[in-house]
């Protein structure tokens, strides 16, 4: 609920008077005309497109005003009656109602041409990421998207932001067909601070309906350890070896070492992800747990060691817990 609030403030925050001369710089900067431009290219004059979470409304709007069809839905009524509002002003044809992103599938009857979203993916696990564009596949011909990438230079609004590089959406994507997936962005900033995606809609089988039902717990009991690395080759192994035995899968995360961290780091795993050595080293933290296939996740320093006997009453812990506890601070070094 909090959330919503926050998108509600965010998208409220420019007077409906000022929308006039807000619109055209919004849907005038580079990485959001390239974004609205692939969605009109994949649809025919007359075509019908929706977006889902529509924020401001001005990409349906901005579509509505070049012969599309253009529908939006939002889980929050509030958004919907602001964006309706907005397509009244700037005298768009778009249509906006309440819906769920997560139950699209069936929900919507128009089969669409496109379906499209701009900064909605980051904000979820990888099974909520599989359920909402297996949804999404089944209704439409196209599906574009638009997430920040990894060379995102500003601050996120929210936090949870999982700002991945492009390898690995191209691993989240594996159950889809992709027919186009690439960094852009404003050439100023670099031109890959986003990461746009084309998606062919697919046929209803049964492996893309099972992905659309995300279980009430998607992931099971156990711990996934995750060590963030670069240049540690003279640490990693130590460091390694105090994880193996409790731990249910390691997960080492590094940027661009040059030495033999990357080496020593695959005799303990195979899920070695290679990540852009970027200046926020925490924001990796958000793409490295998308990795993680069980309900803890452990996350150590290379330079620390977890003592002998902490790892099983780690497990023996997580394992009793009865919903008193989220999260554990070991104090170690």
């Amino acid at each position: 609920m909090e959330n919503t609030h926050r998108w509600e403030r965010m998208y409220s925050q420019t007077p409906l008077c000022q929308v006039p001369q807000h619109f055209p710089g919004v849907t005038g900067s580079p990485y959001m005309l390239e974004y609205l431009k692939t969605v009109l290219s994949l649809c025919p004059h007359g075509g019908r497109t929706c977006e889902t979470g529509i924020g401001s409304g001005y990409g349906p709007v901005w579509l509505s005003l070049r012969g599309v069809q253009a529908d939006g839905i939002d889980y929050s009524p509030r958004i919907v009656e602001r964006a309706t509002a907005v397509s009244n002003i700037l005298g768009g044809s778009a249509s906006f109602r309440v819906g769920d992103l997560f139950h699209f599938f069936n929900a919507f009857a128009p089969p669409y041409d496109v379906i499209h979203h701009q900064g909605v993916l980051e904000h979820f696990t990888v099974p909520q990421i599989h359920a909402a564009l297996s949804q999404q596949v089944a209704s439409a011909r196209r599906v574009v998207f638009s997430v920040p990438s990894c060379y995102y230079p500003f601050e996120p609004e929210f936090g949870d932001e999982r700002m991945a590089p492009l390898s690995e959406w191209e691993r989240i994507l594996a159950p889809f067909a992709v027919e186009e997936l690439r960094y852009y962005g404003d050439p100023r900033l670099g031109g890959r601070e986003q990461i746009l995606g084309v998606l062919q809609g697919q046929r209803r089988d049964e492996g893309l309906l099972a992905l659309m039902d995300i279980p009430p717990e998607p992931y099971p009991e156990g711990i996934s350890a995750i060590v963030h690395t670069r240049n540690e080759g003279r640490q990693i192994n130590e460091c390694l070896q105090t994880l193996e035995g409790w731990t249910d899968e390691i997960i080492v995360c590094d940027m661009e070492s040059s030495d033999d961290t990357v080496a020593i780091a695959s005799r303990f795993t195979d899920q070695v992800i290679s990540h852009p050595q970027i200046a926020n080293f925490d924001r990796a933290r958000n793409v490295s747990a998308m990795r993680a296939r069980y309900r803890w996740v452990f996350y150590l320093d290379a330079d620390e060691r977890v003592p002998p006997g902490l790892g099983e009453r780690l497990r023996d812990l997580t394992a009793r817990r009865q919903g008193s506890f989220a999260a554990v601070a070991p104090p170690f070094r």
